[in-house]
C-alpha cells in the first residue's frame, strides 16, 4: 500500500495552522494495477492514432506516386512513338 504525501503549505496563510504532512487515502494493490492498466491503454490508444495517421499519409503518398508513374510512362510511350516516326536520315549539320 502506498501513502502519498503532499506538502500543503501554500494553502495556509497562517503558519501556525500549517499541518506538517497531509496524507491521502492509501491505494490498494488492485487500484494500483487498474491505474497502470488504464495508463497503458491510454498510451496504446495514442500510439494507434499516430500509427493510423502515418498509414493514411503513406497511402496518399503511394496514390500520388502511382499517378506520377503513370504520367511518366504515358510521356515515355509518346516519345517512343515520336522517335519511331522520325526518318532515319543524317541531320543537315553532318
Amino acid at each position: 500500500m502506498i501513502n502519498r504525501v503532499y506538502p500543503i503549505q501554500s494553502l495556509f496563510k497562517d503558519p501556525a495552522k500549517i499541518p506538517q504532512v497531509c496524507y491521502t487515502r492509501p491505494m490498494s494493490a488492485s487500484e494500483d494495477r487498474l491505474t497502470a492498466i488504464e495508463m497503458k491503454l491510454a498510451f496504446l490508444e495514442d500510439f494507434m492514432n499516430k500509427l493510423q495517421a502515418v498509414a493514411v499519409e503513406q497511402g496518399a503518398a503511394i496514390d500520388r506516386l502511382k499517378g506520377e508513374s503513370h504520367a511518366v510512362l504515358d510521356k515515355l510511350s509518346e516519345i517512343e512513338d515520336a522517335v519511331q516516326d522520325m526518318p532515319h536520315v543524317r541531320p543537315p549539320h553532318y
